[in-house]
Formats: structure tokens, C-alpha cells, sequence
């Protein structure tokens, strides 16, 4: 089940973003042989009643686990425009299989959180193409 596509049908006024750890191939070739391009993905999911003016995603540290399953992690970073202003919401989903494991994905939440502000976001720069002016520029951040 696509389940971005089941929740944002049933929130229709609501803005989205959607950040996969996980993304692979679940392609088949129907009775006819045509290819059905499709993904099998985990992630995280940001769903607001106001704009999202920039989300990106950001990896989390996965260690191999031997047999138990570890999944890659991350972290989806969004600008909501909110009334009183721009607001940073991240959403994440840590893994729980390892102690190590969540102990190396907190200190990397740490780090991009206190760096994020330095970095210029998304996407910056004063001296841009056309192209990534037409709708806007950068997000403002908070």
C-alpha cells in the first residue's frame, strides 16, 4: 500500500512532504510484459495545514546488526510557514534494535541540529538562474 498517497487522500487541504531511508526496487512486467515502474520505501512524512517551504532529508548512522534487521533511518527536515513564522519541524523515526545504533543517530540529530542554521538550507545563494527563482527563493530560516 502506498501509504503517502492513502494519507494525503484523506487530507486533501493539507500540505505534505515525504523523506524515504529506504528506497527500493519493486518493479514487475504485467501479463503483457509492459514494466511497472514502482518503489518499496520507508521513511517519514510531514503533513501541515500550512505551506512547507522546503524539506530535504537527511540520513541517519545504520550499523549491520548481524541477523537482526536494521533499517536505514532519517530524518526529514521541514520550514513550515506558520502564522507568527517560519517553524523547523523534524521528523524521524530512530532505530531500536541497538543501543549503539541510537546512540550514533542522536548525536548525528545533534549535530544537524546545531548546524543547520549555518548551512543555508535547502537550497541558497543571492546569484541564481531563473529557473530557481520562478516560484520563489530560498526558504526563510527560522
Amino acid at each position: 500500500m502506498d501509504q503517502v498517497r492513502e494519507l494525503t487522500n484523506c487530507l486533501p487541504g493539507r500540505y505534505w512532504a515525504y523523506g524515504a531511508g529506504v528506497d527500493l526496487d519493486a518493479s514487475f512486467r504485467d501479463t503483457d510484459g509492459h514494466l511497472i515502474n514502482r518503489r518499496r520505501q520507508f521513511g517519514n512524512m510531514v503533513l501541515a495545514r500550512w505551506p512547507l517551504l522546503m524539506s530535504r532529508n537527511h540520513l541517519l548512522p545504520k550499523l549491520h546488526l548481524g541477523n537482526a534487521l536494521s533499517l536505514q533511518r532519517s530524518a526529514l527536515e521541514t520550514i513550515v510557514d506558520i502564522p507568527g513564522g517560519p517553524c523547523r519541524i523534524v521528523s524521524v523515526h530512530l532505530a531500536h534494535a541497538s543501543d549503539t545504533e541510537l546512540e550514533t543517530q542522536i548525536a548525528r540529530l545533534r549535530e544537524i541540529a546545531n548546524t543547520v542554521i549555518f548551512d543555508g538550507g535547502a537550497w541558497s545563494g543571492v546569484d541564481l538562474p531563473e529557473p530557481w527563482t520562478l516560484d520563489g527563493g530560498p526558504a526563510p530560516e527560522p
